[in-house]
C-alpha cells in the first residue's frame, strides 16, 4: 500500500479519535492526539482560543460541571506535504440543554480544520495534531420532545415506564410497540453504568 494512502488513513483515524476522546472524557488520550509541544498548538473555536493544554483543562472543567456534547466528524480531504498535513472534515456538534423546564437539542453543522505534523513514528505513523479551527455552517434548536407528544411522553416518564433520561425517547417508542425496556442499560445519565460496560470490554480485550 502506498505510504501516502497509509498516512491519509492514519490522519483520518486520528482526527476522529480526537473528537471521540473529548466527548467521552478521555482527556489524557485527547492530549495525546496533539503535538507534545503545546507551544506549537492552537485551538480557535466558539468558547476557547489557546493551546492544547488549556483546551484539555477547560474541557475537563466543562465535563465536571455537567456540560457535554457529541461530535460527528467525517474527514473528507487530507493534503500532504512531507511531514506536514492539513485535514478538512465535515460534521456536527450536538448538545442538549434545558430552559424553563423544557429540554432542547442544539445541532450545529460545521467544517473542522486541522494542521498536523509528523513526530516520530508511533501507531498513527507519527502524526500529531497542531490545531483545531471550525467553519460554522448553520445551526438549529429544536425541542427534545415535540409539543404534540409532550403530554403523552411525560406521562409515560412519570409512570416510570421511561425513567432514564439518556434513552427515554427510545423507551417511549418501543414501549408503545409493546416492548419492555429495562432501566439498567448503559447511559451517560448513570456514569457508573458507562464505566462498568467499558471496563468489562477492556478486561476481555487484555485477558
Amino acid at each position: 500500500m502506498p505510504d501516502t494512502l497509509l498516512d491519509e488513513m492514519a490522519i483520518k483515524a486520528l482526527v476522529v479519535e480526537e473528537r471521540y476522546c473529548r466527548d467521552s472524557g478521555q482527556f489524557q488520550a485527547l492530549r495525546g492526539c496533539y503535538h507534545p509541544d503545546a507551544s506549537k498548538t492552537f485551538i480557535d473555536i466558539t468558547w476557547y482560543q489557546g493551546d492544547i493544554d488549556g483546551f484539555v483543562a477547560e474541557s475537563r472543567n466543562m465535563a465536571e460541571q455537567g456540560s457535554s456534547s457529541i461530535h460527528t466528524i467525517n474527514p473528507v480531504q487530507i493534503t500532504l506535504n512531507g511531514d506536514k498535513a492539513f485535514s478538512v472534515s465535515v460534521g456536527s456538534i450536538i448538545s442538549r440543554f434545558s430552559k424553563d423546564e423544557t429540554d432542547y437539542d442544539l445541532v450545529s453543522q460545521c467544517r473542522f480544520l486541522s494542521r498536523l505534523e509528523r513526530v516520530g513514528d508511533d501507531a498513527r505513523r507519527g502524526w500529531k495534531m497542531l490545531s483545531m479551527e471550525v467553519i460554522y455552517v448553520h445551526d438549529a434548536i429544536t425541542p427534545a420532545v415535540p409539543e404534540e407528544l409532550s403530554e403523552d411522553v411525560y406521562s409515560v416518564i412519570a409512570e416510570g415506564r421511561a425513567p432514564r433520561e439518556s434513552y427515554r425517547g427510545l423507551a417511549y417508542v418501543l414501549g408503545e410497540m409493546g416492548y419492555q425496556v429495562k432501566d439498567t442499560l448503559p447511559g451517560t445519565d448513570d456514569q457508573s453504568s458507562v464505566e462498568a460496560v467499558l471496563q468489562r470490554n477492556q478486561s476481555w480485550l487484555y485477558k
